[in-house]
Parts: structure tokens; sequence; C-alpha cells
């Protein structure tokens, strides 16, 4: 258990590295790009963005997931699947860039909207192919080198965003630059998989197509489910509102999504571990699953109460003064991050226990929740009633968990440990509220990082006050610095 513990933190470690330079990185670029285009030109990107990431989820009909689990557990199934895998995304991307298309029209966005979805499509396209080779490398555990390889491709895509902000570019330059991107991503992919899995090759055996499309279906709606109700908002509101609306709810969630990075460096870790370990090692599984909640909420908690107070100064001191509005709905927004933190968590945990059909059924219902609460609270709230149904259908999903924890079997939720968070958490946020109290007259910027560091070492010096930390991940912490 010790080793695959050990493993397990280099991964995230790894990981974790790579997101860190990338999210800081893409973040600036971001505040750059926003602040360059404006509320209409940034909303009408943001549109396009997030069509392209609702079709990305799809694209792989859950081939992805399924395959990190079936391949982390028999390496021989590696040859047929990946030519069979490469092979289906090749003939569905064209579907998809057709599916897109269609939408496009059927929604009945203007000429130039269209236009520029046109221009996305060749990243779709390169984006599908590329989920193929990622798969397989991660069922390898090779994250140092997904990672690196995401570094990689990340870097290049803002240094082309910031050449065309000092040139001046038009917004179609820009989702050129999201093309460039994403085929340099998928090249990068395919050539590091050649050298490290198999050979690349292209095969249809229908058979084993049907069989794969039935074994992946599940997590089609599961991932696909989970992506409408947290990305449809944007297109609600370009129908039900304006570009204008779509360009400050997302100017607000670039604040947030950033923040999502421990996360994901955590579970891409964690996945293909615990489908192999589940049923060798069930304690090892439980623990793996009750320390991550537990540190995941050490983060996601503090992080929450502090931009929730600190809104204001962040969205004056980083965006122009017509982006003020999304002060309100940052603050709103970046309750998402401690919800869909623990959220990952269970429901990796249910993949891999085999409880996907109850976790698509409350996706898909939370679908439904989603869209309703659109339709009520958008015309009336606009972009701060979309972030209220984004809020309110994470909660569904979390609050079902928690009615329905038997589906989690022996793994337990650390309720003490999330009720020590909970208590750093209120004393950080009162000394906040008392330090911005308090004319310093030192620079918004000065006092900004002041408030962040002093918050973070008062949430911390609780915690230790607390003895959070158990002897046991004392060890493990020790053993893994060591290391």
């Amino acid at each position: 258990m010790e080793s695959t513990r050990c493993r397990f933190a280099h991964n995230v470690l790894a990981s974790f590295l790579s997101k860190v330079v990338v999210k800081i990185i893409g973040f600036a670029v971001s505040i750059l790009l926003i602040n360059f285009l404006g509320i209409t030109l940034f909303g009408t990107y943001a549109i396009i963005i997030t069509l392209l990431m609702i079709w990305m989820i799809f694209m792989d009909f859950g081939w992805g997931n399924m395959i990190i689990r079936e391949v982390s557990r028999d390496k021989a199934l590696t040859r047929a699947y990946f030519a069979n895998f490469l092979a289906f995304q090749a003939l569905v991307g064209i579907f998809f860039i057709a599916l897109l298309l269609g939408v496009g029209r059927a929604l009945h966005y203007s000429p130039e909207i269209q236009r520029l979805i046109l221009i996305a499509c060749l990243g779709l396209y390169c984006y599908g192919l590329s989920k193929v080779p990622n798969a397989f490398l991660v069922a390898y555990e090779a994250v140092g080198l997904v990672s690196l390889i995401v570094l990689v491709s990340n870097l290049i895509n803002s240094a082309l965003i910031v050449l065309g902000i000092l040139l001046a570019k038009p917004l179609a330059f820009f989702i050129w630059v999201n093309n460039a991107y994403l085929i340099a991503q998928c090249i990068l992919f395919l050539y590091f998989h050649h050298r490290r899995v198999c050979p690349l090759a292209l095969k249809m055996d229908f058979a084993l197509w049907r069989k794969l499309l039935a074994l992946g279906l599940p997590f089609t709606l599961l991932v696909g489910a989970s992506v409408l109700y947290t990305k449809i908002d944007v297109v609600m509101l370009s129908k039900m509102k304006d570009v204008a609306a779509c360009g400050i709810y997302a100017s607000a969630a670039k604040f947030v999504y950033p923040l999502t990075l421990f996360s994901e460096a955590v579970l891409i870790s964690l996945f293909p571990l615990l489908s192999r370990k589940r049923a060798e090692d069930p304690a090892a599984f439980a623990y793996s699953i009750e320390k991550t909640i537990k540190y995941l909420a050490a983060f996601s908690i503090p992080t929450a109460l502090g931009i929730t107070l600190l809104a204001p100064r962040i969205i004056a001191l980083l965006l122009k003064p017509e982006f003020a509005p999304a002060t309100l709905t940052l603050q709103l927004l970046i309750w998402y991050l401690p919800i869909v933190y623990f959220y990952g968590v269970i429901s990796h945990a249910l993949i891999v226990a085999e409880r996907v059909v109850f976790l698509t059924v409350v996706n898909c219902i939370a679908i439904a929740v989603n869209v309703a609460l659109n339709l009520l609270l958008i015309p009336k709230y606009s972009f701060n009633g979309a972030a209220v149904s984004t809020l309110l259908s994470e909660a569904f999903v979390v609050l079902c968990f928690i009615i329905y924890k038997r589906q989690l079997g022996e793994v337990r939720i650390p309720v003490f440990a999330l009720g020590m968070v909970l208590i750093a958490g209120a004393c950080m946020a009162g000394c906040l509220a008392i330090l911005q109290s308090i004319s310093w007259n030192i620079g918004p910027l000065v006092e900004l990082v002041g408030l962040i560091v002093i918050g973070f070492g008062v949430f911390l010096g609780v915690l230790v006050l607390l003895r959070f930390v158990q002897p046991d991940e004392r060890n493990f912490f020790a053993s893994i610095l060591k290391r």
C-alpha cells in the first residue's frame, strides 16, 4: 500500500507542478485577452470556446475513461484498443464537425460567429485524435510525460495569444491560435505514444467497436451530463440575453476554473491507480479517497472564502472598469470550487466502483435542474442568475451523494477533518474582514498580496493548532519528501 501511495503522490506532484505553471501563465494571458477584447468581443470568444468544450467532452463517446480503467487492469489490451480507438476518432471527428456547424445554424448565431465556429472545427478534430494517445499514456501512468506535453502546448498557445494582443489582431486570429495549440498537443501525444506505448496503427474491428461503444456509453452520458450542466449557462445567456452578458459571466469564470488545477492533478493520478487497486487492496482504496477529500477541502474551502471577501479588489485591480459587474458573479461562482472538488473525488471513486449508472442518472437530472433554473433566473438576474443556477445544480449532485452514500461502499467522508477546515476558514475570514476595514495606503497590489499571505497564514496556523495532519499522514509526507 505504501508504494501505491508514494507513486500516486509523485504522479500528483508532477501533474500539479505542470498545471501550476500552465494555469498561472494561462490566467495572466486570459486577463490580457479579456481586457484587450472587451466585453462584447470576449463574450463572442467565450460562446465559441464554450461550444467547443461541450463537443470536446462528447467526442470520444466515453471511450477515454473506460479505456484508462480497462488498460490499467490489463496491458495486453493496448494494441487492439489503440488501433480501433484511433480509427474510430478519425471518423467520428467528421461527424462532430458537422454537428457543431449545425448547432451554430440552429441557434441562429450571426454570420461572423458561424464563420469563427467553422475555423474552430480544425482544432476540434485534432483534439478528438489527441484523446486517444492521452488515454493510453495515463493508463500507463506516464502522468509526468502527459503533464509535460500539456505544458509545452500551452506555452505555445500563450505565446501566440500575447503576440496577437501586441499586434492588435482581430478575433479570428485567436481562434486560429486555439487551433495551433490543439494541433501541437495532438502531434506531441501521438509521437510520445508511439515511442512509449505502442506503434501508431488504424484498425476497424466492428465487433470490438460495438463492445467499446456499449462499455463507453455510460461514460459518455456521465461526462457529457456533468459538463452540460456547468457549460450550458453561456449558451443560454447568449440566446436569452446578449454577448455582453456572456462576456461578464465568462470573465468571472476565468478566475474560478484555473483553481481546479489541484483537483485535476490529483484525479488524473488517482484514477488509474484506484482502478487497479480497488480489488487488490480495499484499505488503500478507501484511505486514498478519504485523504484526498480531506486535503482538497483544505485547499478549496479557504480559497472560496478568501476570494469571496477579496473579489472587489481582484476585479478592480485586474480588469477594466467595464467588467465591474463581474464582482458579484465571481463571489457566487467561486463556491463552485469546493463543491466540484468534493464531487470530483466521489465521482471517480464511484466510476472505479462501477456505479456509473447512478452517476449518470444524477448528472442527467442535474442538467434538467440547471436548465430550469436558468430559464427562471437568467431573464431577471442575467449572468448572476446563471451563476446561481450553476451552484444550485452542483449542490444538488452533492446532496444526492450524501443521501445515497451507500453507493460509496467502504469509503468514508472525513466529517471531523472537514469541521476543522471550516473552523480555520472562519478564523481566516474574520481576520480578512477586519484587515479590509483598515486603510493601509500601500498600493492596491501590495495590499491584495498582503491580505492573501496573512489570510493563508492564519488558516494554516489554526489547522496546526487543531492538529489537522495526523501522525500517519506526517510519516507519509516525510517519505515522499525524502524521495
